[in-house]
């Protein structure tokens, strides 16, 4: 009598929520969402899609490299003199500003330009009256009418 087939181990589904997945039909790769017994929910960028688990291909998940000791030393921080305060409240933005001219200072960046948007005035007129107390600003300005009039200050530094 041949002997009874060993039992197989059940290995599972290998699509799970979280599992990444080609959706040939839409030609896109998302991430599922939702799993509904043989229907999946997928999201496919900003749209949400429901297909069926035999129309989805499992990406194989990337093969992650132990990282390797390196220098622990600080990467060249790249400056960006254009400081974007649109939609930031007051105190925030005042925050930002004061950071940013003691950076743009200490690496001897000038001009900064600080776009706060035109609005009411109220937010380029509370920036200007903290630039009036600063001792390391020079002068400031509006910028010129085809880069953003008043809705941009150009702030220059003293070297």
């Amino acid at each position: 009598r041949p002997a009874p087939p060993a039992p197989r181990e059940d290995r599972g589904d290998p699509i799970r929520v979280g599992s990444r997945v080609d959706v040939p039909a839409y030609g896109a790769t998302g991430q599922v969402l939702e799993m509904r017994g043989d229907d999946l929910v997928v999201q496919l960028g900003v749209m949400k899609v429901g297909v069926r688990r035999r129309d989805v291909r499992l990406k194989p998940e990337p093969k992650v490299a132990a990282p390797r000791p390196t220098f622990a030393g600080t990467a060249p921080s790249r400056f960006e003199n254009e400081l974007q305060l649109r939609g930031l409240g007051v105190e925030e933005a005042v925050e930002e500003l004061r950071a940013a001219v003691g950076e743009a200072h200490a690496l001897k960046e000038s001009p900064l330009r600080v776009v706060h948007g035109k609005g009411q005035g109220v937010l380029r007129r509370l920036l200007r009256d903290y630039l009036k107390t600063d001792k390391r600003v020079e002068s400031f300005h509006d910028a010129e009418a085809n880069q953003g009039g008043h809705g941009v200050t150009v702030v220059n530094l003293k070297r």
